[in-house]
């Protein structure tokens, strides 16, 4: 615990020497689900403009999208979190570490030998400020009151399947919460139903492996109970995503469920209290 507890100390440290000369948010968070086609790319704004950013597409579809909500002369970002090593997560991350400035990188403790992974694994070691590998009880204070706390993964890793070990985390702000799974399979949101049970409750649900019925158990649905749930998905994307059954699952809960496809990058504002869902792209909801 002392070296979790220092851990969020010093990853805290440099949130605050990357934002200095930032704007000040108005006690404002933005949670961006950012349209990259098939495959996952959050960017967080704290209330005191740390920047975070959880995937990163395939491509460099992440970089046109976050030069829409960043301004051109900020270069700096605080956090990057690769949760797993699919190309669909990770594969644009390399090119937004070698064109930021970033102040600390944090992926898996798992290992795939991919050139993309090589790649990513060897910007993180060469070009951030730090490299971190993602353990359960991992916080991080964003600023202003925000948090970002690592769920998953524990101890033991699965050695076959790379989904097995993706990082799962929850941001809070205030009295709202944000649940970002990954590709958590529905085998990893039992364990989180068993160790965390209430506090999986969230007001929105990043859905696991972009609607994939391989995750989003009806019964972690009805933990989480989210006012909003959200795809990332390809439009008629080779793997049907997302699937009817997991529409299914999530229209059990009384909620929005929102699509990347349908939507275009979906955007959330808050100061604590109130939860906004700001007009985005294409404005449909699934």
């Amino acid at each position: 615990m002392k070296a979790v507890l220092l851990l969020a100390v010093v990853v805290g440290n440099i949130f605050v020497w990357y934002a200095v000369g930032r704007e000040n948010r108005d006690g404002y968070m933005t949670v961006a689900f950012l349209d990259v086609g098939q495959g996952d790319a959050i960017f967080i704004e704290s209330p005191t403009g740390n920047q975070v950013i959880i995937d990163g597409g395939k491509d460099g579809a992440v970089l046109r999208r976050l030069g829409k909500m960043m301004p051109f002369y900020d270069r700096t970002i605080d956090l990057i979190m690769g949760t797993h090593h699919d190309l669909d997560h990770i594969g644009g991350l390399p090119l937004v570490v070698e064109r930021y400035r970033v102040g600390a990188v944090m992926r898996p403790l798992s290992i795939k030998d991919t050139a993309i992974s090589k790649r990513f694994e060897e910007d993180a070691d060469t070009r951030a400020g730090m490299s971190l590998f993602a353990m359960r009880g991992q916080g991080f204070d964003l600023g202003g009151g925000a948090s970002l706390l690592v769920l998953y993964p524990g101890e033991t890793l699965d050695e076959k399947d790379d989904n097995e070990n993706s990082i799962v985390a929850m941001l809070s702000y205030g009295e709202h919460k944000f649940l970002f799974t990954g590709d958590a399979s529905q085998n990893i949101e039992r364990k989180l139903m068993h160790m965390d049970g209430e506090l999986l409750r969230a007001d929105v649900l990043k859905v696991g492996h972009h609607g994939s019925k391989t995750s989003t158990d009806p019964q972690f649905v009805a933990s989480v109970r989210p006012s909003y749930s959200v795809i990332s998905s390809g439009c008629k994307n080779k793997f049907g995503h997302p699937h009817k059954e997991v529409i299914e699952a999530l229209e059990t809960v009384k909620q929005n469920i929102l699509g990347t496809c349908e939507s275009g990058n979906i955007v959330f504002r808050t100061n604590g209290t109130d939860l906004t869902l700001l007009t985005n792209k294409k404005g449909n909801s699934l």
